[in-house]
């Protein structure tokens, strides 16, 4: 296996999508400044806010230096491309507007991908769920546990345990494939995507480095825009879609599922109980 270029000190891209936050975007930008690793570059893109975003945003441009692009609307799939595209770095992260790191974040990332072969496209770690005031309510992986066996590309198809402020990309990867405009539950699709490849692995590496932020506005919450995107999902990954349905014929008891089972079927099924399990009695300790 290809060992990556050690160097310490290569370029990061942080990409920050901005869209009506105004009471969270200056923490989350000056978190990035806050990094104990400094060779970053930041894009932020102002999506069309409503708000005082963009004033806030303008307030941190007199005190830091980073790319700024304030346009109109264009949805959140847009914006993570467009920011793609512009990034120069060996390394891409993406920090949502209303999250924010830990000081650590990028240093931790950057010396594991560094010392880690090619086929390891990204590298993950843990960090913490706090509510709009900033007090902790769980670590991410106690409410997203991540898997203990099995391929990443099987246990996503059961749910996206990957967090997205806490994953950092090889800038090449994300550049060949880039975030599907259909899915607004963008960071799921996107992991399907890159580790339906068997060649493409990930790694997790044991830290708490950003706090994701759990509040009122939150998109996970809509419910049924979330409904119609696990549809599309159906739709458009035929092992998600096939589960799904395996799923549904048990829970409605029809006994010809039984008859119908391929080892992969056989394989999603125990994932799936062994991740009902996991989430009931595993509580993370790091």
């Amino acid at each position: 296996m290809t060992k990556t270029n050690p160097n310490p000190n290569l370029l990061v891209s942080v990409i920050i999508p901005s869209y009506n936050h105004e009471q969270y975007v200056t923490k989350a930008i000056k978190s990035v400044f806050s990094q104990t690793y400094k060779n970053i570059e930041l894009i932020v893109i102002d999506d069309g806010s409503k708000d005082d975003s963009v004033k806030k945003i303008l307030e941190l441009k007199d005190l830091y230096s980073f790319k700024f692009i304030a346009r109109k609307n264009r949805g959140l799939v847009n914006t993570l491309n467009q920011a793609i595209k512009l990034a120069k770095g060996l390394y891409i992260t993406a920090l949502a507007s209303d999250d924010y790191y830990l000081p650590k974040r990028i240093e931790h990332a950057v010396n594991h991908l560094n010392l880690l072969p090619k086929e390891v496209v990204a590298v993950y770690t843990d960090g913490y769920i706090v509510d709009a005031n900033d007090r902790k309510i769980c670590l991410f992986s106690d409410a997203y546990p991540r898997p203990l066996i099995g391929s990443a590309y099987n246990n996503l198809l059961h749910a996206n345990w990957i967090p997205a402020m806490g994953i950092t990309y090889r800038a090449n990867v994300l550049k060949n494939i880039m975030y599907d405009k259909r899915f607004i539950i963008e960071d799921w699709a996107l992991h399907l995507r890159v580790f339906k490849n068997k060649d493409n692995k990930i790694q997790f590496y044991h830290e708490l480095d950003f706090c994701y932020r759990r509040h009122q506005n939150n998109i996970s919450k809509e419910d049924d825009l979330m409904k119609k995107q696990l549809k599309l999902m159906q739709s458009s990954f035929n092992d998600f879609g096939d589960f799904m349905q395996i799923k549904d014929d048990i829970k409605m008891k029809r006994p010809r599922v039984l008859k119908k089972l391929s080892l992969q079927a056989i394989n999603l099924l125990l994932l799936a109980i062994l991740r009902v399990f996991q989430h009931k009695f595993i509580k993370y300790k790091i």
